[in-house]
């Protein structure tokens, strides 16, 4: 299990990781999505390969296999066309999946500290996985809790069973 397990930003308005990677790959990157009025926005068609690859189910083994260097540049544009903290954080994990933890850790301290992603729960689940992929398994594990705190529903289940699954 990993931060795509549990939908670290496609929830939020903000790209989530297949419309990064359709970015990356040139292809349509904006889906509708239902603003909080009920109206539409976005709205250009997927193709039928992307929409396929949307409906796959999100794994560990499919983060295996994403090209995350590509991601991770698509991202580096992307901060400069929109400054956003979410954005931001979304281009930490990207790194550290693309150039190791510790990348990410570094993003990621540089986003919080201007204090923008101050109760964010979703900080520490990011946290929480890049420390897991260092490899300090006991602090990995206390993030997980701490995250899973802020969350309910299926994305605390999905937190709790990977700080089990790293606990042993």
């Amino acid at each position: 299990m990993d931060l795509l397990d549990v939908g670290v930003s496609g929830a939020l308005g903000h790209p989530d990781i297949q419309e990064v990677e359709w970015i990356a790959a040139g292809r349509v990157a904006q889906r509708p999505r239902q603003q909080a009025d009920g109206h539409q926005c976005g709205g250009e068609r997927l193709p039928a390969g992307a929409r396929q690859q949307e409906e796959q189910p999100r794994t560990g083994e499919r983060a295996e296999a994403t090209d995350w260097p590509t991601i991770a540049r698509t991202y580096d544009r992307l901060v400069g066309l929109q400054q956003s903290p979410v954005i931001e954080l979304n281009r930490a994990v990207a790194h550290g999946y693309a150039y190791g933890p510790d990348a990410g850790l570094a993003l990621l301290a540089a986003v919080r500290a201007g204090g923008a992603l101050d109760g964010y729960p979703l900080v520490l689940a990011v946290e929480a996985d890049l420390t897991a992929r260092r490899g300090d398994t006991e602090r990995a594990v206390d993030l997980f809790r701490e995250a899973a705190a802020a969350h309910s529903g299926a994305e605390r289940r999905a937190l709790l069973d990977r700080a089990s699954e790293l606990a042993g």
